[in-house]
């Protein structure tokens, strides 16, 4: 789906023309009832979405020019399950859970830390390698992201010093131990 909505993007932009995620998605809901994309009628419509979203997000912040298209080689595949409300975890042991992902299935995790909150997000992710999945849960806990205050470097005047340039401690040494 990037990649068939980045091409779609730059082709409009070689128009002089303009295309963005409401009008994409329009154009995906119409694709999904021909019936020569008979394949994208077995992918939920959020996920496509979503990958839609992202291009959206991507083509903005870099422009379209600038945004690559994603290769088999470079890019593990992945999709984001946006519904976290319709997601049920389960616990099934110490180390084992399942989640109940809408319109996926049942997916069985291996339960490595707890987590309080709502459940937001939850992205699947395949290695090309071993052709295994793994799935992230994003989950919004209550807390507030913490704001780094800008930090201001100390600094003062020495007044009376002959040489501001650094001095070794070697050099230093025997200074001070003249005055004890």
């Amino acid at each position: 789906m990037w990649n068939t909505g980045l091409e779609q993007r730059r082709e409009y932009r070689l128009r002089r023309a303009w295309i963005n995620y409401p009008q994409q998605c329009r154009e995906l809901a119409d694709a999904k009832t021909d019936p020569e994309f008979a394949l994208l009628k077995e992918v939920p419509s959020h996920c496509l979405q979503q990958s839609l979203k992202d291009l959206d997000r991507a083509c903005r912040a870099h422009g379209t020019w600038n945004v690559k298209f994603r290769s088999k080689a470079k890019w593990a595949p992945s999709f984001r399950l946006p519904e976290g409300k319709h997601m049920r975890v389960q616990r099934l042991s110490k180390r084992w859970a399942q989640v109940n992902l809408p319109k996926f299935g049942q997916v069985r995790f291996l339960w490595t830390l707890t987590w309080g909150g709502q459940i937001r997000s939850a992205t699947l992710t395949g290695d090309g390698v071993h052709g295994d999945w793994y799935v992230s849960i994003l989950v919004e806990d209550g807390i507030l992201e913490a704001k780094n205050k800008p930090r201001v470097a100390g600094g003062g005047i020495d007044r009376g010093v002959v040489c501001t340039g650094s001095v070794r401690w070697a050099d230093a040494r025997p200074a001070i131990h003249e005055r004890l």
